[in-house]
């Protein structure tokens, strides 16, 4: 089972999908700025938390995934562009909702997305847009599939 690298690979198939979007990357927001070939727009997807839940026959059905994902592009010099990347990047985070709700059959979001605005961050003087959002994935499981010697 790889539930927690099709949901990575999902994001990553979105942003390739996605005509206004040119990079992505994923893991703690700290490592974009190890990053200098980033080009923009990106979409940058940090994972938060997982919490699998257990019934009462002890089996886990689900998986709660919480997730950051950052949305941005480069602002210009004199900040005149800043307002027109603010308006695009959080278009952009709109649309990976309706992709999530219309096409990630398998992935359900428990409760709607927050998105919160960013200027002037990291090393290249971007600004966009962080969203939260928890999803949750079946995990059919019983003791018998566990891997133990």
């Amino acid at each position: 089972m790889k539930h927690y690298i099709n949901l990575i690979e999902k994001f990553q198939t979105f942003q390739q999908d996605h005509l206004q979007l040119n990079y992505f990357g994923q893991g703690d927001p700290w490592e974009i700025n190890g990053f200098p070939n980033i080009t923009f727009p990106a979409l940058w997807v940090n994972t938060v938390s997982a919490s699998p839940k257990v019934n009462s026959g002890n089996l886990i059905q689900t998986i709660e995934y919480q997730f950051n994902i950052l949305c941005f592009d480069i602002v210009r010099k004199g900040e005149q562009n800043e307002l027109d990347v603010l308006n695009d990047t959080q278009l952009i985070l709109c649309d990976l909702i309706l992709d999530i709700k219309a096409n990630w059959n398998d992935v359900d979001m428990i409760i709607d997305p927050t998105q919160t605005p960013f200027t002037e961050n990291f090393s290249d003087w971007v600004t966009g847009w962080n969203m939260n959002i928890t999803m949750t994935v079946d995990f059919p499981s019983n003791y018998c599939e566990i891997a133990l010697r």
